[in-house]
Protein backbone atom coordinates (compact mmCIF):
# COMPACT_ATOMS: atom_id res chain seq x y z
CA UNK A 1 0.00 0.00 0.00
CA UNK A 2 2.79 2.46 0.92
CA UNK A 3 4.51 1.68 -2.38
CA UNK A 4 1.32 2.50 -4.29
CA UNK A 5 0.97 5.86 -2.48
CA UNK A 6 4.60 6.74 -3.26
CA UNK A 7 4.13 5.72 -6.90
CA UNK A 8 0.98 7.85 -7.30
CA UNK A 9 2.63 10.83 -5.53
CA UNK A 10 5.69 10.49 -7.76
CA UNK A 11 3.58 10.45 -10.91
CA UNK A 12 1.63 13.50 -9.65
CA UNK A 13 4.86 15.44 -9.03
CA UNK A 14 6.22 14.51 -12.44
CA UNK A 15 2.95 15.74 -13.98
CA UNK A 16 3.18 19.06 -12.11
CA UNK A 17 6.73 19.67 -13.31
CA UNK A 18 5.75 18.83 -16.87
CA UNK A 19 2.84 21.29 -16.71
CA UNK A 20 5.07 24.15 -15.52
CA UNK A 21 7.70 23.22 -18.10
CA UNK A 22 4.99 23.32 -20.78
CA UNK A 23 3.97 26.80 -19.57
CA UNK A 24 7.59 27.89 -19.86
CA UNK A 25 8.08 26.71 -23.46
CA UNK A 26 7.70 29.49 -26.03
CA UNK A 27 9.01 32.93 -26.99
CA UNK A 28 9.01 35.67 -24.36
CA UNK A 29 9.72 39.37 -24.99
CA UNK A 30 11.34 41.46 -22.25
CA UNK A 31 9.05 44.36 -21.31
CA UNK A 32 11.26 45.77 -18.55
CA UNK A 33 14.45 45.06 -16.67
CA UNK A 34 15.01 46.09 -13.05
CA UNK A 35 18.47 47.63 -13.45
CA UNK A 36 17.67 49.83 -16.45
CA UNK A 37 16.31 53.13 -15.23
CA UNK A 38 17.29 55.43 -18.09
CA UNK A 39 14.33 56.10 -20.42
CA UNK A 40 16.65 56.55 -23.43
CA UNK A 41 18.21 53.10 -22.99
CA UNK A 42 16.78 51.02 -25.85
CA UNK A 43 16.92 47.28 -25.33
CA UNK A 44 14.96 44.52 -27.06
CA UNK A 45 15.51 41.00 -25.79
CA UNK A 46 13.67 37.78 -26.62
CA UNK A 47 14.03 34.61 -24.59
CA UNK A 48 12.90 31.40 -26.24
CA UNK A 49 12.47 28.32 -24.08
CA UNK A 50 12.31 24.87 -25.64
CA UNK A 51 11.94 21.72 -23.53
CA UNK A 52 15.67 21.78 -22.69
CA UNK A 53 17.24 24.93 -24.18
CA UNK A 54 17.14 28.65 -23.50
CA UNK A 55 17.86 30.87 -26.52
CA UNK A 56 18.42 34.60 -26.14
CA UNK A 57 18.58 37.15 -28.93
CA UNK A 58 18.06 40.85 -29.14
CA UNK A 59 19.65 44.25 -29.61
CA UNK A 60 20.79 47.26 -27.62
CA UNK A 61 20.42 50.69 -29.26
CA UNK A 62 19.77 48.90 -32.56
CA UNK A 63 22.95 46.77 -32.45
CA UNK A 64 22.34 43.04 -32.51
CA UNK A 65 23.52 40.98 -29.58
CA UNK A 66 25.13 37.66 -30.41
CA UNK A 67 22.58 34.85 -30.22
CA UNK A 68 23.16 32.82 -27.06
CA UNK A 69 21.92 29.29 -26.47
CA UNK A 70 22.14 27.45 -23.16
CA UNK A 71 20.85 24.16 -21.88
CA UNK A 72 18.73 24.10 -18.73
CA UNK A 73 17.17 21.71 -16.25
CA UNK A 74 14.35 22.27 -13.80
CA UNK A 75 15.80 22.23 -10.29
CA UNK A 76 12.61 22.84 -8.35
CA UNK A 77 8.95 23.50 -8.88
CA UNK A 78 7.60 24.96 -5.63
CA UNK A 79 4.12 26.44 -5.80
CA UNK A 80 4.12 29.11 -8.47
CA UNK A 81 7.94 29.50 -8.58
CA UNK A 82 9.97 27.43 -11.01
CA UNK A 83 13.75 27.31 -10.54
CA UNK A 84 15.90 26.33 -13.50
CA UNK A 85 19.63 25.85 -13.75
CA UNK A 86 21.05 27.06 -17.05
CA UNK A 87 24.52 26.08 -18.29
CA UNK A 88 26.49 28.50 -20.48
CA UNK A 89 27.52 26.67 -23.68
CA UNK A 90 31.13 27.93 -23.73
CA UNK A 91 32.20 28.48 -20.14
CA UNK A 92 29.97 25.69 -18.74
CA UNK A 93 29.19 28.08 -15.86
CA UNK A 94 25.85 27.30 -14.21
CA UNK A 95 23.34 29.79 -12.88
CA UNK A 96 19.97 29.55 -11.16
CA UNK A 97 16.98 31.46 -12.53
CA UNK A 98 13.70 31.86 -10.62
CA UNK A 99 10.59 32.10 -12.80
CA UNK A 100 6.99 32.95 -12.02
CA UNK A 101 4.41 32.66 -14.82
CA UNK A 102 0.95 34.20 -14.53
CA UNK A 103 -1.08 33.81 -17.71
CA UNK A 104 1.01 35.31 -20.53
CA UNK A 105 3.33 37.21 -18.15
CA UNK A 106 6.62 36.00 -16.71
CA UNK A 107 8.86 37.40 -13.99
CA UNK A 108 12.39 36.03 -14.33
CA UNK A 109 15.11 36.68 -11.75
CA UNK A 110 18.61 35.96 -13.01
CA UNK A 111 21.64 34.82 -10.94
CA UNK A 112 22.61 38.50 -10.39
CA UNK A 113 19.12 39.22 -8.95
CA UNK A 114 18.06 41.33 -11.94
CA UNK A 115 14.33 41.03 -12.51
CA UNK A 116 13.01 40.75 -16.05
CA UNK A 117 9.31 41.22 -16.82
CA UNK A 118 8.34 39.38 -19.99
CA UNK A 119 5.26 38.78 -22.12
CA UNK A 120 4.62 35.63 -24.15
CA UNK A 121 4.94 36.44 -27.85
Amino acid sequence: MAFLIILVLGLFLIGCSKKNNDNLVGRWVVDSLSDISKPDFKVEIIYEFTKDKLIMEGNVHGEALPRAEASYVIKSDEGDILTIEATHPDSKQKGLFKIKITGNKMNLTDPDNRVFNLTRQ
